[in-house]
């Protein structure tokens, strides 16, 4: 920081000084002094080139620093960078050119309202999925990855079905009402309607069928088709055909 000018001598009185003490530096070294012009206003730029910059108030003697609230985020080029807000009112001139530095950098940003927003519903929705990703919750996963895939099946529509599998059990024993056993496929209809299979080769299980929200489910189920490969259920959707090898389902008479 510059010493302050405040209390400084009105032109009248400097500029003769400032006059004497160029003649007299003159005098003392044999040749002429290089001046500019007393009092003139200059405009003055800086590259800050070093490891570390600090700004430092010259009334208290204490480095002006930005707190910041956020996670640190990597760039793609292996960069960090402070992704959040800052903590307090950015107010002072030292506190508002540290922010503009630290943006020119590029080590902050802070993200919009529209952003955060888009993050919370990424968030929510990864915490769902998460969720659902336990064998107990089977049914629930294969309705929300299938809800789409039901409509459009309803419409006469072929779908391939979004399926998740599993190396436990995915339902309890007690709850199945009917099991059917080809080659390379087990397969049970459940006392609720959904219809789950077993992978013999694999060792996965696998939900083919659960009803839509408010239907009854499957009623009856068997094998069917090329070597066994279908599963024909009757539903409270209709009645369906699964093909095990393709994933595909569609209605039939």
């Amino acid at each position: 920081n510059r010493p302050s000018d405040v209390a400084a001598a009105r032109p009248e009185i400097s500029i003769p000084l400032y006059e004497r003490f160029k003649e007299t530096l003159s005098a003392a070294l044999g040749r002429p002094v290089a001046c500019g012009v007393f009092g003139a206003d200059m405009k003055v730029a800086l590259i800050n080139d070093g490891p570390v910059t600090i700004c430092i108030d010259s009334k208290n003697k204490k480095p002006t620093t930005v707190d910041y609230d956020g996670p640190f985020k990597t760039r793609d080029d292996g960069r960090q960078y402070i992704y959040g807000k800052p903590l307090q009112s950015i107010s002072s001139e030292q506190a508002r050119w540290l922010d503009g530095e630290a943006h020119n950098l590029k080590i902050l940003y802070f993200p919009t309202e529209e952003e955060l927003k888009a993050e919370e519903d990424a968030k929510a929705k990864a915490d769902s999925l998460k969720a659902l990703a336990d064998p107990e919750r089977a049914s629930e996963m294969w309705n929300q990855n299938n809800n789409e895939n039901l409509d459009q099946l309803k419409e006469g529509k072929e779908v391939k079905n979004s399926t998740q599998t599993y190396d436990k059990p995915i339902f309890n024993m007690k709850d199945i009402a009917k099991k059917i056993e080809n080659d390379a496929y087990i397969v049970f209809r459940l006392k609720d309607g959904t219809v789950q299979g077993f992978n013999k080769d694999k060792r996965r299980y696998f939900v083919i069928y659960s009803p839509s929200k408010g239907g009854e489910g499957a009623t009856d189920i068997g094998f069917g088709g090329e070597n066994n490969r279908t599963v024909r259920m009757r539903t409270s959707d209709g009645h369906i055909a699964y093909d095990l090898n393709t994933g595909k389902s569609k209605l039939i008479d």
